[in-house]
């Protein structure tokens, strides 16, 4: 578990982190205009009869004087330039990690899909020790509804929130903010995963923007990056890193990326079998909730009315929906309702002049 955490640890201290040619073309102009006028000044009349076109003999055909050939115009140096993967349509990401920390070796692959209309984002984490040992966890949002799964049980659990993060705003990697791109050179164009990208290679200096490896120091790091030149994206990036921890023990690591299926069709769908979470249906929401937040059968929200008033709506609902009041399991702050082998349990605590509201449902 220990060499877990530092695995994790180190990878997560990470993610904190995303000739011309006219002088020349100039110079052979001026040279060929000098040479020119020498020639001329030495051959005066003679070459310039000479130079006279010559008629060509009775019967012949005339020769077509040759096209110019085009000259190929310098490839222009561009500097690193580079904007949020977020603001595609959709995309696919996998980052390799791997690296060493002492005598202990880890490896981490993280996989982003990402869909923005309708809005929807799946990420799978897996992580090994030295071991080979493997860990998984992996979390599905589509809307506001979550799905999160692991571990060696493969459960899943939902969960629901009324401020779930914007998909838009989220996402693993954030190249662009993870070192000076100033500090990286142009390499020349090539074709990287189906699309021409620009390429360049970055120096030690360009990745010392990245945050201290476990607060420790980056001694010697270089990387290269594949950046399209249509979404202006990487959609390849390689940095390796040595260094030293806080504690002075060596760490390093390698760091791929490839992104493919730019606003391409990508389906995500919730796990099968799993309920998003939230109230059933025969359970009302009452009007006006608010921060609504629902979660391996329990449902929280706010409502601005007092106690009493919410108490009154439900006793009222509820039986409406096949549901029986249990005087037994009732108080002032606190109700119950039966429905077959399920049961209903509000917990009701006051808030200024709202009221939180807490409902659990159970099967027995």
């Amino acid at each position: 578990m220990k060499r877990k955490s530092l695995a994790i640890a180190v990878v997560a201290s990470l993610l904190a982190l995303s000739v011309t040619g006219c002088a020349i073309t100039n110079l052979l102009k001026k040279e060929a205009s000098e040479r020119v006028e020498e020639v001329v000044s030495e051959e005066g009349e003679e070459a310039a009869e000479a130079a006279s076109p010559t008629k060509p003999p009775a019967g012949a055909k005339p020769t077509k004087a040759p096209s110019p050939t085009a000259t190929a115009e310098p490839e222009e140096e561009a500097p690193l330039s580079l904007v949020s993967a977020q603001e595609l349509d959709s995309y696919r990401q996998v980052v390799r990690m791997s690296g060493t920390h002492g005598d202990e070796e880890w490896e981490m692959e993280m996989v982003t899909e990402f869909v923005r209309e309708p809005p929807a984002q799946r990420y799978v984490m897996r992580v090994s020790d030295e071991t080979g040992e493997e860990t998984s966890f992996e979390t599905i949002q589509i809307g506001d509804p979550t799905y999160i799964g692991g571990g060696p049980e493969g459960e899943w659990m939902s969960m629901t929130s009324s401020e779930s993060p914007d998909l838009s705003d989220t996402g693993f990697i954030r190249l662009e903010d993870s070192f000076y791109s100033d500090e990286c050179k142009y390499m020349g164009k090539k074709t990287v995963n189906g699309l021409q990208t620009r390429h360049y290679h970055c120096s030690e200096k360009a990745l010392l923007a990245m945050p201290n490896v476990g607060g420790g120091v980056i001694q010697d790091a270089e990387g290269d990056v594949w950046v399209s030149t249509q979404y202006d994206v990487a959609v390849r990036f390689i940095f390796s890193w040595k260094g030293k921890d806080e504690d002075g023990v060596a760490v390093e690591g390698r760091w791929e990326s490839d992104v493919t299926d730019i606003n391409k069709p990508i389906k995500i769908e919730a796990p099968e079998g799993v309920a998003a979470a939230g109230l059933p249906d025969d359970i009302p929401m009452i009007d006006g909730a608010r921060d609504v937040n629902a979660m391996m059968g329990m449902v929280t929200f706010i409502v601005d009315k007092p106690v009493k008033d919410v108490t009154a709506y439900y006793k009222s609902a509820m039986p409406k929906n096949g549901w029986t009041f249990d005087e037994g399991g009732s108080m002032e702050f606190m109700l119950g309702f039966t429905k077959g082998d399920r049961t209903a349990s509000f917990i009701l605590s006051e808030e200024g002049a709202a009221t939180q509201v807490t409902i659990m449902v159970n099967e027995e």
